[in-house]
């Protein structure tokens, strides 16, 4: 399946669209939202849930979202 935003236009040429993918996600840093964005604060609740910290509540992750909010993926 295609993803929603994925024009139409686009064609799976072996080796050249490769390296023109590979290329255009060396330098779109400014088009934050789609792709692979891997940002630390959509990972606090799993983490969370995952390693179940004692102790650990809502509060504490709100609190880390807002400390990590500002960081940017690279």
């Amino acid at each position: 399946n295609r993803a929603p935003d994925l024009s139409p236009q686009i064609r799976w040429i072996p080796i050249a669209t490769l390296f023109q993918v590979g290329l255009d996600m060396a330098v779109a840093l400014g088009t934050l939202g789609h792709g692979h964005d891997c940002v630390a604060r959509h990972y606090i609740p799993t983490w969370a849930a995952t390693l179940a910290p004692e102790g650990w509540t809502t509060e504490d992750a709100e609190r880390l979202a807002g400390h990590l909010r500002d960081l940017v993926p690279r």
